[in-house]
This record gives C-alpha cells, sequence and structure tokens, in this order.
C-alpha cells in the first residue's frame, strides 16, 4: 500500500512540473486512504506509514477519528488502535517531524468530521 501512495504521489509531481498546477490531472496530491485496524510501533523500519500529528485540520493530510470497536473502522479516516501486531491492517509510527512523515493527522473527537 505504501508504494502505490508514493507512485501515486510522483506520477502527481510530475505531472504539475510538466502541465503546470492549474492545468495538471494531479492539482491535489492523493491522499491515503487510512482505515481499519492500526498498529503502533516503536520502529520505523516496520512501519507501513510515519505519522506525524498536526495541531490542526488545515495542517493535516486527513482528519482521524479513533474508534473503540473494531467494526467501526471502515472507512478512510476511522481508525481502531490494536495491540496486535498481526492483526493489524497497518502499522505505523509516529514521528516528530512532520519533513520526515508519510502522512499527517489530525485527530478529532467528532466521527461526523471524517465523513
Amino acid at each position: 500500500m505504501k508504494k502505490i501512495f508514493v507512485i501515486a504521489f510522483a506520477v502527481c509531481s510530475l505531472a504539475v512540473l510538466v502541465f503546470g498546477a492549474g492545468d495538471s490531472p494531479c492539482t491535489a496530491v492523493a491522499r491515503p486512504n487510512l482505515f481499519g485496524r492500526i498498529y503502533v510501533t516503536n520502529s520505523r523500519v516496520e512501519a507501513d506509514y510515519k505519522v506525524y500529528v498536526a495541531n490542526s485540520r488545515s495542517g493535516a493530510d486527513m482528519t482521524v477519528y479513533v474508534t473503540d470497536r473494531r467494526l467501526d473502522a471502515d472507512r478512510s479516516g476511522i481508525w481502531y488502535f490494536t495491540k496486535s501486531r498481526i492483526d493489524a491492517d497497518y502499522r505505523i509510527y509516529f514521528t516528530n517531524s512532520r519533513t520526515d512523515s508519510d502522512v499527517k493527522v489530525y485527530f478529532t473527537n467528532r466521527k461526523i468530521d471524517v465523513m
């Protein structure tokens, strides 16, 4: 999944350079479609995504709502944190560096904010 995101980002970046920002078919960079069971790892190497927590929605790539019910994490931006590495759909590593992250998220307390 991470490779697909990187490839989409590279293609969109190239399209912006070739066509210009206004005419590009990719004027908005593809957002990651992260949802489901999320495992937080302490290893950067093991992680599928390096995640930076933004202070505002405007500084984030996506808004995330954390649910305590596994079955509710069924669409983009709804995460269920699991303690099982094997059970997880994605493994993430929280980084303090905005530039080092693969995705920037803003956590909300309202499920409606991610719909």
